[in-house]
């Protein structure tokens, strides 16, 4: 049953061996609802970062992070860099890109994840 799942994993540039590894240990552990539930909470913080966060140039970081970091990780960073916005009502588009992506770096080191595209 793992076996279609693998092969459209692998069809996934940037994910590698142990990333690949994670999802299916997830999948074991968790079943594909809970799996597909889960994407579908990456989504909706993936449109929410291109909606208030993009600035023309984090689309590639923004989907990066939303594959790599945990749900919760990247709950935690959008309601940081949230509050810092309305703190700072005059950021503009790109300092709140800067501010988000900072932000994301932080809490993938955190989690001891790499976001940073892997060329084969």
């Amino acid at each position: 049953a793992y076996n279609g799942i693998i092969v459209e994993l692998k069809a996934i540039k940037h994910l590698g061996d142990n990333e690949i590894a994670q999802i299916l240990n997830y999948l074991k552990e968790h079943g594909i609802k809970e799996y597909i539930e889960k994407q579908k909470q990456r989504m909706t913080f993936l449109k929410m970062m291109l909606e208030k966060y993009n600035e023309g140039r984090s689309k590639s970081f923004f989907c990066l992070a939303c594959t790599l970091l945990s749900c919760d990780a990247l709950q935690k960073s959008l309601d940081k860099a949230d509050k810092a916005i309305r703190e700072n009502e005059k950021a503009d588009i790109k300092a709140r890109a800067t501010l988000l992506k900072d932000i994301l770096k932080h809490v993938a080191e955190e989690e001891n994840v790499e976001l940073r595209l892997k060329r084969k």
